[in-house]
C-alpha cells in the first residue's frame, strides 16, 4: 500500500544535493548503528532497514529493484513517481541508471516492483534499528520533533507538522491534506 506523510512532498522537491547535505548531518551515527548493529552499510545488506525507515518517514511504497528473471537485487521506496534509496530521490529511470552506476556496472537492474517478505532473503531486518535509523533520518530533515512525539504515542492526531519555508507554496494548497498517520509501529 502507497502510505504517504506530511513529508512526501518534500521528495519531489529534493535534489539529490540537497538529499546528500541532510543526510550528512546523520550519516556517521547512521552508518555507525548499521555496522555495529547489522555488520552491513544502506548497499550491502541493509537496504532494506533503510527502505523500511525511509517508509517510515515519508510514506511510500517498498518495491524492489529487478534484474533479469525477475531477481530481486535491492530495495528502495516509490514515492510519487520518484525512487528513493540512502542516496536520495530521483525519477525511476534516473535511478536505475544511478544504481546500475553505482552498484551494478555487470548485472544492471532493468525495473521496480512491489516487495514482498520473500524477496531479499539474505537482507537484514530489525525493526529497532528501522526505528533509531528513521529518528536520525527525520533529524535531517528537519521533522524530529513531530515524528518524536508520534513514535512515544503523544503526538495528537490532529497536529500537522510545519514544511519547511517555501515548501507550500512550490505545492500549493492541497499539500496540507497529505497528512495520514505516520506508519503504525514506529
Amino acid at each position: 500500500m502507497d502510505e504517504r506523510t506530511e513529508f512526501a512532498p518534500l521528495v519531489r522537491l529534493c535534489s539529490a544535493d540537497e538529499w546528500a547535505n541532510r543526510i550528512r548531518r546523520v550519516h556517521d551515527q547512521l552508518y555507525t548503528d548499521l555496522l555495529e548493529t547489522i555488520e552491513c552499510g544502506a548497499f550491502d545488506g541493509g537496504c532494506v532497514v533503510m527502505a523500511e525507515a525511509i517508509k517510515s518517514v515519508f510514506g511510500g511504497e517498498i518495491v524492489c529493484l529487478t534484474r533479469a528473471g525477475d531477481l530481486a537485487d535491492h530495495a528502495a521506496v516509490l514515492i510519487d513517481g520518484m525512487l528513493v534509496d540512502y542516496d536520495g530521490p530521483l525519477p525511476v529511470k534516473d535511478f536505475i541508471v544511478r544504481f546500475n552506476d553505482f552498484e551494478r556496472p555487470i548485472f544492471p537492474v532493468t525495473a521496480h516492483r512491489r516487495f514482498t517478505q520473500d524477496d531479499l532473503p539474505n537482507a537484514a531486518r530489525n525493526p529497532e534499528l528501522v526505528k533509531r535509523c528513521a529518528r536520525l533520518i527525520a533529524t535531517a530533515f528537519d521533522f524530529s520533533p513531530v515524528l518524536q512525539r508520534k513514535m512515544d504515542g503523544t503526538r495528537n492526531p490532529e497536529e500537522q507538522c510545519d514544511l519547511p519555508e517555501g515548501t507550500k507554496e512550490k505545492l500549493g494548497p492541497e499539500s496540507r491534506k497529505l497528512s495520514p498517520e505516520l506508519e503504525p509501529g514506529l
